[in-house]
């Protein structure tokens, strides 16, 4: 019966305990190294904060058959403000709020223009609403995120 523990214990001493261990964490490294890339990749896709100013000025030279009633900044938030874990990662919402007038087709058109920019941008809210026939007022709150807490390149 010695002979046989002694058989095991050298047989298990012959099996690394660590292999199903190294295996996870080469399976987590790699899924970290496939979310960073994936967020790279999104971050080219969004509006520097320097740009923004050609975007917003897109969107009014596109709204030329609407009657813009307001326009106002929304100010920055960290994305992770909420989140102590992830808190120190600078990753900022950056928005713009529009407030049309205009009738529903010239609306639509609008916002499939909009939607058709080559810039990445966020759908806060969208408002509908009919002030007096024909006519609708929209409020439009569109965001980007950015890696710095600056709207529109300035501070």
């Amino acid at each position: 019966g010695v002979q046989q523990q002694v058989t095991l214990l050298k047989s298990a001493l012959t099996d690394d305990p660590n292999i199903a261990l190294q295996s996870r964490i080469d399976n987590l490294n790699q899924r970290i190294d496939n979310l960073d890339q994936e967020f790279a990749t999104q971050m080219r896709e969004l509006v520097p904060a320097k740009q923004m100013p050609i975007v917003i000025e897109k969107m009014l030279v596109e709204s030329n058959r609407l009657k813009l009633l307001e326009l106002t900044s929304i100010p920055t938030e960290s994305v992770f403000a909420d989140d102590s874990e992830y808190a120190d990662l600078p990753l900022y919402q950056n928005g713009v709020r529009f407030v049309f007038e205009g009738r529903y087709a010239e609306i639509l058109d609008y916002l499939e223009t909009v939607e058709s920019f080559p810039w990445q941008l966020y759908w806060r809210s969208f408002d509908y609403q009919v002030a007096e026939y024909p006519n609708a007022m929209i409020t439009i709150e569109l965001f980007t995120l950015s890696t710095t807490p600056t709207f529109m390149g300035v501070q």
